[in-house]
């Protein structure tokens, strides 16, 4: 899966910048740093959240791209994968029969006729998630992705334990970097401000807790995929 290639270099390229920041951080003695601290503190929060998002939505990706290559049958599809197909093709909100839903059920139409089912992120849902998740934390995921497509209980227990090794809480960190990446984003907070409020230990938590709930996001959709649970049983 594409997801997984970009989960391991985001991984890779945070964890190298979260040390050389510790570095730094420790060293204090970096005029460099010490000047942009705060707004290098900042970024990496949004860092963060844009892995999170992206490989999230990659993997969603990877979920279409599997039905098209195996040249997966509309009619083989289990139904919640159908409803996506019809609101990925028939993109007028109001759903009034304009010149614009007339050309997707056309396409639609066509498609099936073929025997080919294909779904684009990009060019259906214009980059957004088709499940109506808004802002990614570990709740949206696991209540309006995760649950959708499969059993979402799993996930939890594993997490849980990770909690318990690493003494933190992953579903509240995770949300928490969530909220602040929006305030930043929308002007709410100042890099400045923010920065200067948050430790390199607290980001290195965001950072682990991120990286374990991907990974254990991605081995459900892996799994999800193998198994072909987005056909009919």
């Amino acid at each position: 899966m594409e997801s997984w290639t970009i989960y391991k270099e985001q991984k890779s390229f945070l964890k190298d910048l979260l040390k050389d920041m510790e570095t730094m951080d420790k060293g204090n003695n970096n005029a460099f740093y010490n000047k942009y601290a705060q707004s290098m503190k900042s970024k990496f929060v949004i860092m963060l959240y844009t892995m999170l998002e992206s490989v999230v939505m990659q993997s969603l990706q990877d979920i279409f791209d599997h039905i098209k290559q195996n040249k997966i049958s509309f009619y083989d599809l289990h139904d919640n994968m159908k409803k996506i197909y019809f609101r990925a093709k028939i993109k007028n909100k109001e759903r009034h029969f304009n010149a614009i839903v007339a050309d997707n059920l056309i396409e639609v139409i066509e498609q099936l006729n073929n025997g080919m089912v294909e779904i684009n992120l990009k060019k259906d849902f214009n980059s957004e998630n088709p499940f109506n998740a808004g802002s990614l934390n570990y709740k949206n995921v696991k209540d309006n992705i995760l649950a959708i497509l499969m059993s979402s209980d799993s996930i939890d227990s594993n997490i849980n334990k990770f909690n318990k090794y690493f003494k933190i809480n992953i579903q509240e960190i995770i949300g928490a970097n969530t909220k602040d990446r929006n305030k930043l984003a929308h002007g709410e907070k100042s890099f400045q401000d923010f920065g200067s409020n948050i430790t390199v230990d607290d980001l290195k938590k965001r950072y682990i807790s991120i990286i374990i709930f991907l990974h254990k996001y991605l081995k459900n959709i892996e799994y999800y995929i193998i198994n072909k649970g987005y056909k009919n049983a």
